[in-house]
């Protein structure tokens, strides 16, 4: 996080002062996933041009901005939560022994594979903990909700590792929303 302190403005402080029906508490994997998202994303290399944008305007934010990025009430991250095919696919491949790994998979520093599997966990807990809620909190389309909800818990770090792939910034084709999101 930078060293720079100012005070939040515009649309973090907006999201600062959320009241929903959700507690602080009830919300903290969301902040969590958000927290490690957001580090991630500044610390990155092998980004794509849209996760660049996001990284040079998180990189100009104070501390204070960022905590407030990371409270945010739904996810920021991704994992093809409006994907229903991909999911799909991914259940099908859960019918083998094996979950295969994409020819991709071992090129994902420890950092991003984390990231994906705090993401898959903090998904399923909240798909498992307030099903009605969770298209809204992970950003998740119904069917997919649905394959999350079918996941045994014992298959999330498998399913993590072979697709940290998925990991993106949620909202890819909405520069728009980020630009609001990281008004400071």
């Amino acid at each position: 996080m930078s060293n720079n302190t100012e005070k939040p403005e515009g649309a973090i402080k907006a999201v600062a002062h959320y009241e929903g029906p959700f507690s602080r508490e009830a919300l903290r994997s969301v902040y969590e996933v958000n927290e490690l998202f957001v580090g991630w994303l500044m610390r990155a290399n092998d980004l794509t041009e849209f996760e660049r944008v996001i990284q040079s305007q998180l990189a100009g934010m104070s501390d204070d901005s960022l905590r407030l990025v990371a409270d945010c009430p739904f996810l920021l991250v991704d994992v093809k939560f409006q994907d229903a095919r991909a999911w799909r696919l991914v259940l099908e491949q859960f019918s083998g022994v094996e979950l295969q790994r994409q020819p991709d998979s071992d090129h994902y520093d420890s950092s991003r594979i984390g990231l994906a599997r705090s993401t898959f966990f903090a998904a399923w807990y909240i798909v498992h903990r307030w099903p009605s809620s969770a298209e809204l909190l992970i950003g998740a389309s119904e069917e997919v909700v649905a394959s999350i909800s079918s996941i045994e818990l014992t298959r999330l770090a498998a399913l993590a590792e072979s697709r940290t792939g998925w990991t993106t910034p949620r909202w890819p084709d909405r520069p728009d929303v980020w630009a609001q999101l990281l008004v400071a």
